[in-house]
C-alpha cells in the first residue's frame, strides 16, 4: 500500500509541475504584463510554483514507504510535510466541490469498490 501511495504522490508531483510549466511557457510567449508587472514575473512565478509543489508531492512520496515499513507515523519533517501538503490541497478541493456538487461525489463513492 505504501508503494502505491508513493507512486500516486510522484505522479501527482508530475501532474502539478507539468501544467504549471506549460502555463509559464504560454504566458512567456504572450509577453503578458498584468497590472504593469515585469513580463517575466508571471512565467517565472508559474514555473517556480510548479517546481515547489511538485517537489513537495514527491517528498511526501518518499515519506510514505519508510513509515509503512516501520509501522509508525513519521516524525519531525516527515510529519510536517504531509500535513502541509494536505493544507495546500484543501482549498482547491473545496473550490472544486462547489461547481461539481455533492451528487458527483456521492456517485464516485457509490461506484468505487
Amino acid at each position: 500500500m505504501a508503494r502505491a501511495a508513493a507512486l500516486v504522490l510522484f505522479a501527482e508531483g508530475l501532474g502539478v509541475a507539468a501544467p504549471n510549466r506549460l502555463l509559464g511557457v504560454l504566458v512567456d510567449r504572450q509577453h503578458m504584463s498584468p497590472a504593469g508587472l515585469d513580463p517575466h514575473t508571471a512565467p517565472v512565478s508559474s514555473k517556480g510554483a510548479g517546481i515547489v509543489f511538485g517537489l513537495c508531492s514527491a517528498l511526501c512520496g518518499t515519506v510514505a514507504p519508510p513509515a509503512a515499513l516501520r509501522d509508525r507515523a513519521p516524525s519531525g519533517a516527515g510529519r510536517v510535510l504531509p500535513i502541509g501538503a494536505a493544507v495546500v490541497h484543501a482549498p482547491p478541493g473545496a473550490v472544486a466541490w462547489g461547481p461539481v456538487g455533492v451528487s458527483a461525489s456521492l456517485l464516485w463513492w457509490r461506484c468505487s469498490p
